[in-house]
């Protein structure tokens, strides 16, 4: 017998699930099966119906609520804000979960998320698949081994780029029938935040993933420096403490259309391991490399020491989660309810702190209707 699963939301993610289910489905702990989509659009429900050969749904309440489907796991591809509604849903309907990222869009969500799941008894995996990346699983294990000593700097840099038409394009949603665009991006409450919610909270997951001690506060400003247009941030700066001490610091965002960057550096008393954009690894323990330029002497170890074998990050988080239910065994998945949670409270804390102008301390209480007016920095409205 295989799984039975159904996708909310068959955009740009949802239609890259609807593949991979096909590409991957006979080959997982429990062979899986696309049976149901549900998305808002008659025109991409008519084309799943055709193609994907699947029951389609205007709503995802009919989805679920169809006796006949019995859906073992959904996959959750809508607009941020709707994540946890329809995983609260699917929990109440007995249905596994794989919630796309961001899991929610704030504490309150999250926290009535995990009630819901811890109830009903299912297995929700937040979709983190950069967890299973070689380059920052290779950052893993170089913590943990101790190679670097302790850490008392851990530095997050992404400057990427994001065009105007990627928030004019975004899905049209009822909430914003009223106002300049209907697309759900760039706007707070359906996206929850701009690129803190879309883009980097997968680089924040791994920034407390990879943390010495679980954060004590953060202090931060976020900015509208390129997209004037929209309310949400596209470029965001950021201290972070830790409870043992250590420090980070986060500059990250989509402002940047020149000059493009990547960098994690992570920092010890025993040595370094910096990760850059396009650069496999940059390692800095003496202990291994003091005497790299003596001739014929060659380095105990490299960067590349502590990195995985490649392998397909999507599709280790599905089987992760696969392997999960099967066993009936919640600790088994690797990202869960709470540590998708801990994502969403770092960039809450960022966003609070833009709007309570102090450096919030954890935890803390999040104020689900709270968000800032952001300083717009560059005008030129004909941007390309």
């Amino acid at each position: 017998m295989s799984l039975k699963c159904g996708i909310a939301g068959l955009g740009g993610r949802g239609h890259s699930w609807s593949t991979y289910l096909k590409l991957w489905g006979k080959r997982a702990p429990k062979p899986l099966k696309l049976v149901a989509v549900a998305d808002i659009s008659d025109s991409v429900l008519k084309n799943a119906e055709s193609k994907l050969k699947v029951k389609t749904y205007k709503d995802y309440n009919d989805m679920l609520d169809d006796e006949k489907l019995e859906l073992d796991l959904i996959i959750i591809a809508a607009p941020h804000y709707m994540h946890a509604p329809i995983s609260i849903a699917a929990a109440e309907h007995g249905t596994n979960v794989l919630v796309e990222k961001p899991m929610c869009i704030n504490l309150r969500q999250a926290d009535e998320m995990r009630a819901a799941v811890e109830q009903a008894g299912i297995k929700l995996a937040v979709g983190f698949q950069e967890r299973f990346a070689p380059a920052y699983t290779g950052l893993k294990n170089a913590v943990t081994s101790g190679d670097l000593g302790e850490i008392f700097q851990l530095n997050m840099i992404y400057h990427w780029w994001r065009t105007e038409e990627y928030y004019l394009n975004s899905t049209p949603v009822p909430e914003n029938k009223d106002l300049d665009w209907e697309g759900w991006r760039g706007h707070w409450t359906t996206e929850g935040a701009g690129a803190l919610a879309n883009q980097m909270i997968h680089y924040m997951d791994i920034f407390q993933w990879l943390s010495p001690s679980p954060i004590k506060s953060v202090v931060a400003n976020s900015r509208v420096s390129h997209h004037t247009f929209v309310e949400t941030d596209d470029n965001t700066n950021a201290i972070v403490e830790f409870q043992n001490g250590s420090m980070g610091f986060i500059q990250a965002g989509v402002a940047y259309k020149y000059a493009k960057e990547e960098e994690y550096g992570i920092y010890g008393t025993e040595g370094a391991l910096i990760r850059r954009r396009n650069v496999k690894g940059i390692l800095g323990i003496p202990k291994f490399y003091d005497d790299r330029r003596k001739p014929g002497v060659k380095a105990k170890k490299n960067a590349m020491s502590y990195m995985p074998r490649p392998r397909m990050p999507t599709k280790s988080l599905l089987m992760n989660l696969v392997d999960a239910i099967v066993k009936d065994d919640a600790s088994h998945i690797s990202v869960d309810v709470m540590e998708g949670r801990k994502s969403v409270e770092l960039m809450r804390a960022i966003l609070l702190s833009q709007v309570r102008d102090t450096k919030i301390t954890f935890p803390f209480d999040d104020s689900p209707e709270e968000f800032p007016s952001l300083l717009h920095t560059y005008q030129d409205k004909d941007l390309v």
